[in-house]
């Protein structure tokens, strides 16, 4: 049974407000939908903020083609909920995120039977909706994703047991980071910088000793990106130019593969 789209709506708000109050996300990041009818959904808008987001704001995109009608450009990863939709037909409501501990599990040299990760693909692409496409026919059964250095996502057939899925994979994640059980299999692994704000702007090697290093500097800067959110829009505005343009020129030549 889908939702009303009257319901839809009204939920979809209401998951952005929540997905705040709890920390699983900052300014206009990640993103949130809704199924109302088989081949249809309501989905947040591209770049809009959740704090001021309305239920009429929220456009309707067709499955089947990823065509969309409303006021505003819905979210750039359209595409991830799309698929998610018809691949999980029982599957009514989406959630992604950029939560902190939970990206920590997506760090090579970590230990990932918590959650399955998808692999790294900059962000509203059809690169990163092919690769959660992968992901999702690689485990059918599972309802959680981490999309690597790029937050998670969960799927389920009601909102609330969506958010559910979030919350106890943050704390779960927590959990698996205060404990320090790292696995340091790999001799040499990938340290990203995600800080959200310049999350495509490459990663550095590092030694597999640092990986609470990594993990802390992921942390901080995610919460400093979180903090940020109460700036000025102009100011955050300049965070995200500034940063991304010190990463760029910082990293430029160790583009990820």
């Amino acid at each position: 049974m889908y939702y009303s789209e009257k319901e839809a709506r009204r939920l979809v708000v209401k998951a952005g407000l929540d997905l705040i109050k709890n920390n699983l996300i900052a300014r206009t990041w990640g993103n949130i939908s809704c199924r109302i009818a088989e081949d249809e959904f309501v989905i947040t808008p591209s770049g809009r903020a959740y704090e001021t987001l309305k239920e009429e704001d929220l456009p309707i995109v067709k499955i089947s083609d990823m065509s969309y009608v409303g006021p505003y450009k819905p979210s750039g990863e359209k595409g991830i909920h799309a698929n998610a939709y018809k691949q999980k037909p029982e599957c009514n409501f989406i959630i992604h995120t950029h939560q902190n501990y939970a990206t920590c599990l997506s760090m090579p040299g970590v230990n990932q039977k918590i959650v399955k990760v998808v692999e790294y693909a900059l962000p509203s692409t059809s690169f990163l909706m092919n690769k959660f496409i992968k992901a999702m026919n690689k485990y059918p059964n599972d309802n959680v994703f981490v999309l690597a250095r790029h937050g998670a996502i969960a799927m389920s057939n009601s909102y609330e047991s969506t958010f559910d899925l979030l919350t106890k994979l943050e704390n779960d994640a927590k959990s698996f980071y205060d404990k320090n059980h790292f696995d340091h299999n790999e001799k040499i692994i990938s340290k990203p910088y995600l800080d959200d704000y310049a999350q495509m702007m490459g990663f550095k090697k590092t030694n597999p000793y640092e990986d609470k290093e990594a993990v802390e500097f992921l942390i901080h800067k995610n919460t400093l990106a979180a903090n940020a959110s109460k700036k000025p829009i102009a100011m955050g505005l300049f965070d995200v130019l500034l940063q991304h343009t010190v990463y760029k020129l910082k990293y430029s030549k160790l583009k990820n593969k």
